[in-house]
């Protein structure tokens, strides 16, 4: 349920093995680490880590240090001593994907080292002798020795009548790794605007935009639960059931998903918000959800509840979304147009793109809102 966006970024093999050899230096303080970034969710100081963890401080600083390195954690820009880091948001991607998959430390360990994988994927495709395998590989004969006899102590490859081929844990760690390589990360930067019209014209204008394709028509029950004060910034968990009104099958259930949100930063340019944030999202099994909810004591804030159009321009990456707010009842309709961004100067750019398409919305009273739905309601 990701936003449209024009490209995306994935993980990468290089990029996961880069993070393995960050975690081969020092194996448990590196899980242990990101797990307090995830769980936490706020800024926190080596020092206050290493009190957390009770770590040894140049370890944790060495750790640290990498993993800002290779864009895990980043600097908190609103930190008063400059000193604090905070998960970035391919941190929360990474961990909530990484933290699902077991690695012994010692197949962490191989894998991190030159030629290995290259030698599980020759080795997935077909049985080769040692004379063969150095002809494809091109390595000396001492750096080849050294990956197979730790591949082979792994139990990663077998070898039977001179010839290696891949066992069934090595086809395993393949596996894994390529999961983790197909890790799509969630843009950081969401640039949008929000008009309310005052007739359902708007309706008839909106879909006589050239490329625009209406994707589904819903009513979205939004619930807020109570924020987690300790958080920087400005967070909240929602539940979303989304129901269909149109097309309706047993194909087209309502759906469920928890968002936890946390906005670091919102400027203004041109009438438009660029919003900077974390985010994460899950599908969720309801009502399963609302007694896990409730059982860890969360209490609903506050509910709104919606009837959206979904319409997008896929040319543009734009999405259009066109609200009316039954719960609590508010007059008017409400356009919502947005498009995701990798960083600030992509976010800048895609504001002409918007700003196009409000050219073609022409209609009298036609009022910009600066609030969000929560806000308003």
């Amino acid at each position: 349920m990701h936003d449209l966006i024009d490209h995306l970024r994935k993980m990468g093999e290089d990029r996961v093995i880069d993070i393995f050899k960050v975690k081969r230096t020092s194996p448990d303080l590196f899980d242990r680490v990101l797990r307090l970034f995830y769980v936490k969710r706020q800024p926190l100081s080596i020092k206050e880590i290493c009190e957390d963890l009770d770590a040894d401080y140049p370890v944790t600083h060495n750790i640290i240090i990498k993993l800002v390195h290779i864009g895990m954690l980043s600097l908190d820009e609103g930190s008063k001593t400059g000193n604090q880091f905070t998960l970035s948001q391919e941190g929360i991607d990474f961990y909530l994907n990484y933290s699902t998959i077991e690695l012994d430390n010692k197949i962490i360990d191989a894998l991190s080292k030159k030629h290995s994988v290259t030698i599980l994927k020759l080795l997935k495709n077909k049985e080769y002798s040692w004379t063969d395998l150095r002809k494809d590989m091109r390595v000396g004969e001492s750096s080849m020795k050294s990956v197979i006899d730790d591949l082979s102590n792994l139990g990663l490859i077998d070898k039977a009548q001179g010839e290696y081929s891949l066992s069934e844990d090595g086809v395993s760690v393949l596996d894994a790794l390529n999961s983790l390589s197909e890790i799509k990360f969630t843009p950081a930067f969401e640039v949008q605007i929000k008009m309310l019209a005052e007739n359902s014209q708007i309706y008839k204008i909106i879909e006589e935009i050239e490329g625009v394709i209406k994707k589904k028509q819903v009513r979205q029950t939004d619930h807020y639960f109570t924020p987690n004060t300790s958080v920087k910034g400005k967070s909240y968990l929602r539940l979303r059931s989304e129901v269909p009104l149109s097309g309706f099958s047993l194909r087209t259930l309502p759906e469920h998903s928890l968002t936890w949100t946390n906005i670091t930063d919102r400027r203004k340019h041109d009438n438009l918000w660029i919003i900077s944030r974390q985010k994460e999202e899950i599908d969720v099994r309801y009502p399963a959800i609302i007694f896990y909810l409730d059982f860890l004591g969360a209490r609903i804030h506050k509910k709104i509840v919606k009837k959206r159009v979904q319409m997008e321009i896929s040319d543009k990456q734009v999405t259009l979304n066109i609200d009316e707010i039954e719960e609590p009842k508010k007059a008017g309709i409400f356009i919502e147009i947005k498009t995701s961004a990798w960083n600030d100067d992509e976010a800048r750019n895609k504001i002409a793109v918007i700003q196009e398409i409000i050219k073609d919305i022409v209609m009298d009273n036609l009022t910009s809102i600066d609030q969000t739905y929560y806000e308003l309601t």
